[in-house]
């Protein structure tokens, strides 16, 4: 259900009514289900109308993603996958006369009616019809907004300070130039502390970072790896040790090994690196690895919040489960 649709063609359907009327006046298309018709255009087989006893069903592909009820009730499902433009574009032209707008925001379908806010549609979402247009009833997903707790986060920062202010100077003194030469010393360190093999080749080292880097890892189906993100938490929480106790060597190293995460270092060429992406950087691994420095609050009904600390709270949760299994 990705890309664009054509809808010109589809009716608006107000009710179980109208959409059992519309049904009605179809004629069936031969040698195909005599309870499933096509919605709009007749040779667009991808866009269908069913009767399933009582209810009429609006079905995109295979999926039933409008379902109108005789009580004026209407259930809207929409998959994970299918979180899509296209299947908003045609949530949207069935119900136009119901809702302000249908659209993908945040990765979710969201919907926004006409005088109650907007709402992030799941697989079971109902809606009941008023006199005065659709009111939400049950089954919308509600995300946590995510918020840093301050006061966890600037002890955690004090118990790095030593570190941040050699970090801050060294940047300083270096002019924020880094170079492909201070990867084979990232690289043996890497090696010593045992986060890559011996055996590992220095080209691919350099070539990709996926199985060292410091950076947040993404979530989806490489977070089902398991190895990989035991892999990335014990790294996370080596370097954090090291800012708080290592040396001043340790500390170069560290500041090399957040740099090359980020950062991709050619041969012939130095990296001007932004200071504040670093100690963002920084600030991610401790929003994951300190439970309390995420607040979680639910949105607001009718309102949809995109939270600038999702993904970084996703590993968390994710190293969380794995920890109690």
């Amino acid at each position: 259900m990705f890309g664009k649709l054509k809808t010109g063609d589809i009716p608006s359907l107000s009710s179980h009514a109208e959409a059992l009327n519309h049904w009605g006046n179809i004629k069936p298309i031969r040698n195909r289900v005599e309870d499933e018709r096509p919605i709009g255009d007749r040779r667009k087989s991808h866009m269908q109308i069913a009767r399933n006893r009582d209810t009429v069903i609006c079905v995109l592909y295979d999926t039933n993603v409008i379902t109108f009820h005789p009580d004026d009730t209407i259930t809207l499902c929409v998959p994970e996958e299918w979180r899509s433009n296209t299947t908003a574009q045609f949530i949207g032209a069935v119900l136009r006369n119901h809702v302000q707008s249908v659209g993908v925001r945040d990765k979710d379908v969201v919907i926004t009616l006409k005088d109650w806010g907007s709402f992030r549609i799941g697989t079971a979402t109902k809606f009941k019809l008023v006199s005065d247009g659709l009111i939400l009833l049950e089954g919308n997903i509600v995300r946590d907004v995510y918020t840093v707790n301050r006061k966890v986060l600037n002890a955690a920062r004090k118990s790095i300070d030593p570190y941040l202010t050699y970090q801050r100077g060294s940047h300083k003194v270096r002019e924020g130039l880094y170079s492909f030469d201070e990867m084979k010393l990232l690289y043996d360190f890497l090696v010593e502390h045992k986060q890559i093999e011996a055996s590992f080749p220095f080209d691919t080292f350099v070539s990709s970072n996926q199985h060292w880097a410091l950076d947040l890892p993404m979530m989806g189906n490489w977070a089902r790896m398991q190895n990989h993100i035991e892999k990335w938490h014990e790294r996370a929480k080596l370097a954090l040790n090291l800012m708080r106790e290592g040396s001043h060597e340790d500390w170069y190293a560290v500041s090399l090994w957040l740099v090359a995460s980020s950062y991709y270092l050619s041969e012939n060429r130095n990296v001007r690196v932004d200071f504040e992406l670093l100690t963002q950087d920084i600030t991610d691994l401790f929003l994951v690895l300190l439970p309390d420095a995420l607040i979680a609050t639910p949105e607001p009904y009718g309102e949809i919040k995109v939270s600038g600390h999702r993904h970084a709270a996703a590993v968390r949760d994710y190293i969380a489960g794995m920890e109690l299994n």
